[in-house]
């Protein structure tokens, strides 16, 4: 799930029920623990191995748990803390696109590794990046889309499930958060599962309601 800084990633995220494990890597859940039940905090400072624990360590300990849910807070900024301390690190190769593409790599594998994690889902927020695309007959649009390396965007967000745009509305005189997973030219989204067009944050991962006609049982 995605949107803007501070659009309600990390609150949203932990709408869901159930055992939760956090990993943080920009400390933005203080607000939003306020709101949240049972759940864990990991706050994630390294990539690599070194004095404290480094996000793989983090990762193993997440798993081990048996959560409902592990959430990663968040991958854009976690790939840019990979990114820069690797280039930083004793030993880095000169050539800075190698060590991005080190990075790649393993976040790929992560994702890929995140699908198979048997009854525990994974949820990675990002940033969002608006950009302009031109359409086959010429005219130019603005597409929404999470904040990740244009190199590596098509595979995380193919290997997911659901892809969702953060977005809010007003109700009574009260705001509300809902996920849009509606694809269309203008947003990166997607349900593969339930195939919603959009849903409340708790339920992301729940199936929707099915209507009983007056005529059936329940």
């Amino acid at each position: 799930v995605y949107c803007q800084s501070g659009g309600g990633k990390t609150y949203n995220s932990l709408q869901i029920p159930g055992k939760k494990v956090l990993i943080s890597t920009d400390r933005s859940y203080q607000f939003a623990l306020g709101a949240a039940k049972d759940v864990t905090v990991l706050d994630c400072e390294r990539w690599l191995p070194g004095d404290k624990p480094c996000f793989r360590e983090l990762w193993d300990q997440a798993v081990a748990m048996k959560p409902a849910v592990i959430i990663i807070d968040n991958l854009s900024d976690l790939i840019d803390l990979a990114v820069l301390e690797l280039i930083g690190s004793d030993g880095a190769s000169k050539d800075n696109r190698q060590s991005y593409q080190k990075v790649y790599l393993d976040i790929r594998r992560l994702t890929r590794e995140a699908n198979y994690l048997g009854g525990i889902n994974v949820l990675w927020t990002a940033w969002m990046l608006i950009e302009e695309i031109q359409l086959p007959d010429g005219s130019k649009v603005q597409q929404f889309k999470p904040k990740l390396p244009g190199k590596i965007s098509d595979n995380i967000c193919g290997l997911c499930n659901i892809v969702g745009l953060i977005q809010t509305m007003e109700k009574n005189g009260k705001k509300f958060w809902y996920y849009n997973l509606t694809p269309n030219t203008n947003v990166i989204a997607k349900d593969q599962i339930y195939n919603r067009a959009l849903c409340s944050p708790a339920q992301l991962f729940s199936a929707p309601k099915q209507e009983v006609k007056n005529n059936e049982k329940a």
